[in-house]
Formats: structure tokens, C-alpha cells, sequence
């Protein structure tokens, strides 16, 4: 009885290790593919919408997810002095990058689109404003966003010129971006708002009037890549990917954005 029992037991065991070997053959054949560490990008907050359209695209293509942190590119310049991490910087203005490389915070920077400031008023423009020097007129309420923290504040400050003294103490509000700004104007909080030309559509109720003076300050929008990054070769092709026409400049062209001539998409350059 006892060599009965011994025996059932032993082909009860060969048969379980029959059955666990195929499971422990096709986890050997199928390994766990290696997850890839996210992006952490300081982004322009005027820049939110195609940026965020061309990072689903990109992970999606390349399985390496972008996390985003918003804000005025001076502001975002800061953060990145105190805290020394993160790996892209995305800005809205050339000299927030030339400020970014004399403090040695970026490497390598790739230009991907231009942008036009431009008076924004509300649809059928009932104010009739038309000019910059409009922006002075006591009947006005007006919204500028914060040089100190917004690149387009630093456009309307050079825009003004002597005057921007008489100008910043006249205005309605300052804020620190160009979306708080938009959006007052969108809800009838102000009667003007400068603001860039491509987040006319992003708002309702909203047209642009363009002037010789902000016509003639356009600025590029460029990626950077920090010096603090622990993943420069990632960061460095999310880079390329949003200046390549066919991949991310696809989302920036669609939002509005001019996006500047590129080479076509390749993983590797």
C-alpha cells in the first residue's frame, strides 16, 4: 500500500514539472521589455497645446513618455537654477536661450518654430483698437503679461521702448503669462491683451490686430537641452523630433504655430 502511495506520489510531481516547464520556456523566450525613464521639459506656457499633442505622438512612436512643467520662460529659468534637474528647457524667446547658455544651464539648442505678438482684441474689434499707441488711451482696460517672467512681456517692453515706463503703470493687469493674459481677454475681463498671433483660435471671442512694432519682433521658439540631464541622447531626440516638419512640427503647424524648416524624422540624426 505504502509503494502505491509513493508511486502516485512521484508521477503527480513529473506531471507538475511537465506543466511549469513550457511557462518557465516562454518566459525566457518573451522578457520583460526594459521601461525608458520620462522627460522631465520646462515648457513655455503659450506653447502648451502643440507641445502636448507632439509628446503623445512621440511616446507613442518612440515609448519614451514627456512630463511637462508650464510656465513664463523666466520663471522656468529660475527653477532650473535652484533645483539642477530635468532635462529639456522650451522657450519662447532667443534671449531667455542666449540668458540660458551664459549661465551655463543648456548644451545644444534646436530652433523649431517663430511667433508673431499681436494686439488681441475682442471679435468685431467694438473698442476700434488699431494701433500700438492704443495700449496708452485711458479708455482701455489692458493686459500685458510680466517681462520679468513672460518672454511676450519682454517683446511689448522693447516694442515701447522709452514709453514702457508710463505704459506698465497705466495697464489694467500684468500677469506672469501670456495664457492668463488670453484668457482675460477671452472672458471680457480686459479690452486688450498683447499676446502671440498663433493663440488667436485657442480662445473664443477673440481677433488679432497686428502693428508695425510688434510685426517687427518675432521671436523663435527653441529646445534646449539642460546640462543637467541625466539622458542627453533622449532628450536630444525629442529635440529633433518636435523640429522635424514630418513628426512633431505636424501638432505645431496644426496649432497655429509657423514651424521653421528642418530635416525629416530620423531616430538617429
Amino acid at each position: 500500500m505504502k509503494a502505491t502511495v509513493r508511486t502516485l506520489l512521484h508521477v503527480r510531481a513529473r506531471l507538475l514539472i511537465l506543466a511549469v516547464l513550457p511557462c518557465l520556456s516562454a518566459c525566457e523566450k518573451s522578457p520583460v521589455p526594459e521601461s525608458r525613464p520620462a522627460l522631465t521639459v520646462y515648457c513655455a506656457a503659450g506653447l502648451r497645446k502643440p507641445l502636448e499633442a507632439a509628446a503623445q505622438a512621440f511616446q507613442k512612436d518612440q515609448g519614451i513618455e514627456v512630463l511637462f512643467q508650464f510656465g513664463g520662460t523666466g520663471t522656468l529659468l529660475s527653477q532650473i537654477r535652484v533645483a539642477q534637474k530635468g532635462d529639456l528647457l522650451i522657450a519662447a524667446d532667443e534671449d531667455s536661450v542666449a540668458n540660458a547658455r551664459n549661465a551655463a544651464l543648456v548644451r545644444e539648442v534646436i530652433p523649431f518654430a517663430t511667433q508673431t505678438p499681436v494686439l488681441g482684441v475682442k471679435a468685431g474689434n467694438p473698442k476700434n483698437i488699431f494701433l500700438f499707441q492704443d495700449l496708452m488711451r485711458d479708455d482701455l482696460k489692458v493686459a500685458l503679461a510680466n517681462p520679468e517672467t513672460a518672454s511676450i512681456g519682454k517683446s511689448v517692453r522693447a516694442a515701447a521702448g522709452t514709453e514702457w515706463e508710463k505704459l506698465a503703470a497705466k495697464v489694467t493687469v500684468m500677469k506672469p503669462t501670456v495664457m492668463e493674459i488670453a484668457a482675460d481677454l477671452s472672458l471680457g475681463a480686459v479690452d486688450t491683451a498683447v499676446i502671440w498671433g498663433a493663440l488667436i483660435s485657442q480662445f473664443k471671442g477673440i481677433e488679432a490686430v497686428h502693428t508695425p512694432e510688434l510685426d517687427a519682433r518675432p521671436e523663435r521658439a527653441s529646445t534646449a537641452v539642460l546640462q543637467c540631464s541625466k539622458q542627453t541622447h533622449a532628450a536630444l531626440r525629442f529635440a529633433r523630433y518636435l523640429a522635424a516638419p514630418d513628426a512633431g512640427g505636424k501638432a505645431i503647424t496644426a496649432a497655429g504655430f509657423q514651424h521653421l524648416p528642418g530635416d525629416l524624422w530620423s531616430p538617429k540624426p
